[in-house]
């Protein structure tokens, strides 16, 4: 069942939900807290918009407006997020890799399993506290920018509707994997959720 009250309306729509998972990948019926401000709103709808999440697409003018802003946070200074809080991340919580182990040789694709303890899974756009969704770093020898969105790339891929796994196919050889969890906007939290970097063998 959804959430009870009046929805939100608007952009604020494209952000809804209704369902949000916790500890074990456990459901639960949460309402989707209102905005904060229209700022915050815009930029998870750019957030959406970029990094395809959602299946309604939004205006066509709120579209320009949305990759207007969502481009000014990700290549021209991240003004926007430098002006919005970070989001906090709660004493003790971590991020990590169940699946595959550090070391292991896999033959085909990879089902990697994300583990979160302390926090709950949200898709992006949605913000509720003590939430985030995952981003998973392949052969990056570098952290992306701690106080941005994370752009998404073939090594930086998001996981914005609230994925807890992911099937990826890799060339053979050695790879590095990495978890970091981000907030609404894609963010990662203050103190950052990083997970250990593993490696593994393809054959």
């Amino acid at each position: 069942s959804g959430p009870k009250g009046p929805q939100p309306q608007g952009v604020a729509r494209e952000i809804a939900l209704s369902r949000v998972r916790f500890g074990e990948d456990r459901p639960t019926g949460i309402p989707v807290a209102e905005a904060a401000s229209l700022k915050a709103i815009f930029l998870a709808t750019a957030s959406k918009i970029v990094f395809g999440i959602g299946s309604n697409p939004a205006k066509t003018m709120i579209k320009k407006w949305a990759l207007l802003i969502a481009a000014s946070s990700l290549f021209f200074g991240h003004a926007f997020s430098a002006d919005l809080p970070k989001t906090p991340s709660p004493e003790g919580s971590k991020v990590y890799i169940v699946s595959p182990k550090d070391g292991d040789t896999i033959l085909g694709n990879i089902t990697v399993v994300f583990g979160l303890k302390g926090m709950g899974v949200a898709p992006a756009g949605v913000d509720i506290p003590n939430t985030g969704h995952h981003h998973l770093l392949i052969d990056m020898e570098t952290l992306p920018d701690m106080n941005a969105p994370m752009p998404a790339s073939d090594q930086l891929k998001h996981f914005g509707k609230g994925q807890t796994e992911a099937e990826i196919t890799l060339p053979p050889g050695k790879h590095t994997l990495q978890l970091v969890l981000g907030d609404k906007v894609h963010i990662p939290h203050e103190p950052p959720l990083i997970s250990d970097k593993i490696t593994v063998t393809v054959k």
